[in-house]
């Protein structure tokens, strides 16, 4: 799992930032950089579960309504039955 361990205003402070963990020899599967080059932080936050089981939750909510709607639609149109008359 990926920590985020600083936050730097510009891009010469991050590779400040980077080249400090570099020379502390952490692994480069430990390090996730935020912002306008490699990740931004909502591609950040959708790697915790609980944000992104409820990111998967609203998005299958979502497309089960219209989904449904289209399907009951089809169905009416299909077998002629008016079921809300």
């Amino acid at each position: 799992m990926n920590y985020p361990i600083a936050v730097v205003s510009g891009r010469i402070k991050a590779e400040e930032t980077y080249t400090a963990i570099e020379k502390a020899s952490i692994s480069f599967d430990q390090i996730a950089l935020l912002g306008k080059v490699d990740k931004t932080v909502n591609g950040f936050i959708s790697l915790i579960p609980v944000e992104k089981s409820k990111n998967k939750q609203f998005m299958m909510a979502y497309w089960l309504i219209y989904l449904g709607f289209l399907g009951r639609s089809l169905f009416a149109l299909i077998t002629e039955v008016d079921v809300f008359v």
